[in-house]
């Protein structure tokens, strides 16, 4: 495969997991909160789940630009060398990516003394959820978009 086909599946590989995460994230969120509540009123619906994965694709293009070409890049590059297998470790270390990422946040904010935090188990929650299927959404794309492809060509 070509280095410039090659830059532009990656490149798909991220906006795709900037996009796709926040809206999964989002619609498992209202559906866990609809279930707490018991009440099966849907008015809002709509516009809380837009909300949150227009602000949630911000930070999610964001987070995987950096998991992108910091960690999938060059992981992709030595799954493209072996001739079978991976899937596994490629999920594994997407997964611990995103979760080191996205835990670092809420405890750099605590050690610097700025989090305002008085959940800190549903903070975790929250962070573990987003991350873990930020990380899936990543290893699925760049596994799909770059690493098979690549081995075919190869």
């Amino acid at each position: 495969m070509k280095r410039l086909a090659l830059v532009g599946r990656g490149l798909a590989a991220i906006l795709l997991t900037g996009l796709v995460s926040p809206l999964i994230f989002a619609v498992g969120f209202a559906a866990v909160g609809l279930l707490q509540s018991g009440r099966r009123d849907f008015t809002g619906i709509a516009e809380f789940v837009s909300a949150v994965w227009f602000v949630g694709s911000f930070i999610a293009l964001a987070c995987a630009m950096v998991i992108g070409l910091c960690i999938e890049w060059p992981k992709s590059y030595w799954l493209m060398k072996r001739p079978s297998g991976g899937w596994l470790v490629s999920f594994l270390i997407s997964l611990f990516a995103a979760e080191l990422l996205f835990h670092s946040t809420p405890f750099i904010g605590i050690g610097q003394g700025t989090a305002q935090t008085s959940d800190l188990a549903g903070d975790l929650i929250f962070f573990t959820s987003a991350a873990a299927i930020g990380g899936t959404c990543s290893a699925g794309f760049w596994w799909a978009l770059v690493v098979r492809p690549g081995r075919r060509f190869a």
